[in-house]
């Protein structure tokens, strides 16, 4: 309610008003006023439509942020894809070459757009920030990575995607 009746003195600085009727410009005859009701009425009604514009300016860049996140996860699923093709091919197959080469220039695109890859390795203790266990073997200290299935990655601060991870468990 504060800021309602601060956004009104703000507009009321620049407008002048007389007892139980605002002129709006200086411009117009004299006989032509607004009474002071009529007036709170439009400025509530341009308050309102001024929030839905905002509202709707936020609306749009959420979808927008989210098309992007959406589009890069796609990019990083079909990177996981190089890898793994990548480490079941022979390096001097000419296969390999190319998609090496693929995967550099997606590798590129993300790192445009700000996204990072975390590098989880075996034998790390278990981060649940990062990652999230898919399976457990027993081993001799709990809690430690086994097997990295897919690597996490970052866009700035947030994490875009966990990776998925294989952690040892004692009995």
């Amino acid at each position: 309610m504060d800021d309602k009746n601060t956004d009104k003195n703000q507009i009321n600085e620049n407008i002048e008003i007389e007892t139980d009727q605002v002129n709006i410009d200086e411009n117009i005859d004299s006989e032509q006023v607004i009474p002071k009701s009529e007036y709170d009425k439009l400025f509530d009604s341009y308050s309102r439509l001024l929030a839905e514009i905002v509202n709707q300016k936020k609306n749009a860049d959420l979808d927008k942020q989210k098309n992007k996140q959406s589009i890069l996860l796609k990019i990083i699923n079909i990177i996981d894809t190089y890898e793994i093709v990548l480490t079941n091919t022979d390096t001097s197959n000419e296969l390999y070459l190319t998609l090496e080469n693929l995967l550099q220039q997606l590798n590129i695109i993300l790192a445009t757009e700000g996204v990072k890859k975390f590098e989880l390795k075996e034998g790390e203790d278990f981060d649940s920030n990062t990652a999230e266990v898919v399976s457990t073997q027993i081993g001799e200290i709990d809690g430690k990575v086994l097997a990295v299935l897919s690597h996490p990655y970052k866009i700035g601060d947030n994490i875009l995607r966990v990776g998925k991870v294989i952690v040892t468990r004692t009995n």
